[in-house]
């Protein structure tokens, strides 16, 4: 199991709060002399036992509380078996010719989707994968959980002259996630879109249609 925010994991310590107040303001019995009870009436013992029930009742919630409060902010999350909730990302990349154009914010178009992809990776947990496709046919990064690698070779890569093909650039994306049994997968492609690049037929994906989703993000 591991957390996606373990900073909270320290909330933990206030777990115990609960039972100390209880024991540092516990009732403490007094001794009070009396010459005579004749005009005192019998306490009932069952009330005083049910009283105390209801406490440690009480005490039990709030620590219950606190508990799963803590918890909650630290975002437990199984990673392994059927119950593994991780994520692959394949990032597909546009760094063809025609992503060197500047956009409305002067920034080039290639610059714009770089800068969404390493915001794609900053919303990935730990134990989550991603790997990196450049439409070009230049190396990328295979899918990989050290997701800095990804980011370094992100922040490198630069367009080029090719024309590219987005067609090879799916295909090898479902390559990716073929073998990979993880429930959730996603191909995000980045890219100004040209009509010249666009594939003739539909682009087989083979095993990894059936439970991917495909995502694509035009340059503004």
């Amino acid at each position: 199991m591991t957390f996606g925010h373990p900073t909270f994991l320290w909330a933990l310590l206030a777990v115990p709060a609960p039972l100390l107040l209880h024991l540092f303001f516990r009732r403490r019995r007094a001794h009070v002399p009396f010459s005579t009870l004749q005009f005192f009436h019998p306490r009932r013992r069952d009330l005083a036992h049910r009283r105390r029930v209801r406490e440690w009742l009480l005490l039990l919630i709030r620590t219950l509380t606190l508990l799963a409060l803590a918890l909650a902010l630290a975002r437990p999350r199984l990673q392994s078996g059927a119950l593994a909730a991780r994520t692959h990302t394949v990032l597909v990349l546009d760094d063809t010719l025609s992503m060197g154009r500047r956009t409305g914010s002067g920034e080039t178009a290639f610059e714009w989707a770089a800068a969404r992809a390493g915001e794609i990776l900053d919303t990935l947990g730990e134990g989550d994968g991603a790997a990196l496709v450049l439409v070009s046919g230049q190396p990328g990064i295979a899918l990989t959980r050290k997701r800095q690698l990804v980011r370094q070779r992100l922040e490198s890569a630069q367009v080029t002259g090719a024309t590219g093909s987005f067609a090879a650039a799916l295909q090898q994306a479902a390559d990716c996630l073929a073998t990979d049994g993880t429930p959730n997968r996603e191909i995000v492609v980045l890219s100004d879109f040209p009509r010249s690049q666009a594939p003739a037929t539909p682009v087989p994906l083979g095993r990894a249609s059936a439970r991917t989703r495909l995502y694509l993000l035009p340059v503004a």
